[in-house]
């Protein structure tokens, strides 16, 4: 049952999304009931986010404070995946 609820979970000019661009995304929800969105543009290379690891905040400061190159590497050292 959906809600109508929305929360913005991550915004950084990292994702380099453009303005008036299309983003497609699909989910995944893991094993360990961890929600995954994969996300695409279609002119960046695809990303993933843990949702659930936004919302709790465990992701490590350099998502917010880090370079670039630091927030497209978090936590499964592909800089291919944003988080």
């Amino acid at each position: 049952m959906t809600t109508n609820k929305f929360k913005l979970l991550y915004r950084d000019p990292v994702l380099n999304f453009q303005k008036f661009s299309h983003v497609e995304c699909s989910f995944a929800i893991t094993e360990e009931k961890e929600t995954l969105f994969y996300f695409t543009d279609n002119i960046n290379p695809p990303m993933k986010v843990n949702v659930n690891r936004l919302l709790l905040g465990t992701y490590p400061a350099s998502l917010t404070s880090g370079t670039d190159a630091e927030k497209a590497i978090e936590s499964n050292g592909s800089k291919n995946s944003l988080l």
